[in-house]
């Protein structure tokens, strides 16, 4: 127990300095001040040099760290099925979003909508699975779609795809698959919150649901097996758990209220970001109402000319 004690101090500082970096002017770079001095370096305000012995140095600890915060199973912590896991959830399945989830991610990551959405095809129902809702569009009108985040190949599994945001960990003797990790987890999509937790029939009870042990049972590939171990309850979150499902809830069920306005008159898909922006920007209204009656429902703007003419 010394020795782990002593690696999540290791972190805990190691963290602490890397947030508090300071920036050197006069070498131009970044972070190097304050980690010498953690790890007894000696690092010059005046010299960018560092010996292969001091990299050496950075390499072990960088491994070191990389060990507890990555993989590594602390005894007597409780650890979630997800430590130690390839995230074959993140690879097997299409993740569905909703409007929240898309702006949440553009606004923090200043990405572009196109860089990491995509409308997956879904003329089974397969992913939408009567929890997200399916869209239609003008250029491809008798295709269902559901919006989900993008996939891209994976790096260490070329035959394979994954989540767009997926970090992936080289595989390895003790973890053939590798170890991975989400690369939004602090903005990742409601679906994936409450990942595998549904409300009971009341909404006030968070159940865990079976996991399968394949993602995708057509395909045998073991990087699509999921979760390594069952879930139990002292691996939800009792409080946030339940505030996310709530959250989850709420969110879907609006975004299912868009889709229906939207399908009434399918646009292209060209048009669909703009249509969201202008939708969720509504959802804030000031009450001037003189009266205690409240608005029946959100005030969606109708897919019109006016979104293509912005998006033009």
């Amino acid at each position: 127990m010394r020795a782990l004690k002593g690696d999540r101090n290791l972190v805990c500082v190691f963290v602490s300095t890397w947030r508090n970096k300071k920036h050197d002017v006069s070498t131009g770079t970044r972070g190097f001040t304050g980690l010498g001095r953690l790890f007894g370096l000696g690092i010059s305000h005046r010299s960018q040099r560092i010996s292969g012995f001091r990299l050496n140095r950075i390499q072990r600890l960088a491994d070191r760290v990389k060990r507890v915060l990555w993989a590594g199973v602390e005894h007597g912590v409780h650890m979630s099925p997800c430590e130690s896991c390839h995230a074959g959830c993140c690879r097997a399945f299409a993740v569905p979003v909703t409007g929240a989830d898309v702006l949440r991610i553009e606004q923090r990551l200043q990405l572009g909508f196109g860089d990491f959405v995509c409308r997956w095809a879904d003329p089974d129902g397969n992913i939408a699975r009567n929890y997200a809702p399916q869209f239609h569009f003008a250029d491809e009108p008798e295709t269902p779609f559901v919006i989900c985040l993008r996939h891209t190949v994976s790096e260490f599994f070329p035959n394979s795809s994954k989540c767009r945001f997926l970090l992936e960990g080289e595989p390895d003797a003790e973890h053939p698959l590798g170890v991975s990790r989400c690369g939004i987890h602090s903005c990742r999509p409601g679906a994936c919150r409450v990942f595998p937790t549904k409300l009971n029939e009341t909404g006030e009870l968070a159940v865990i649901y079976d996991v399968p042990g394949q993602g995708r049972p057509s395909d045998p590939s073991p990087i699509y097996d999921l979760c390594p171990r069952p879930w139990e309850p002292e691996d939800v979150d009792s409080i946030g758990g339940i505030q996310d499902l709530v959250v989850a809830r709420y969110e879907m069920g609006f975004f299912k209220q868009l889709a229906h306005l939207w399908n009434r008159k399918p646009r292209e898909w060209a048009l669909f970001p703009e249509f969201l922006r202008l939708v969720y920007k509504s959802r804030v209204l000031k009450d001037t109402q003189t009266t205690d009656e409240a608005p029946q429902t959100i005030p969606f703007p109708t897919p019109s000319e006016n979104v293509e003419r912005r998006v033009a």
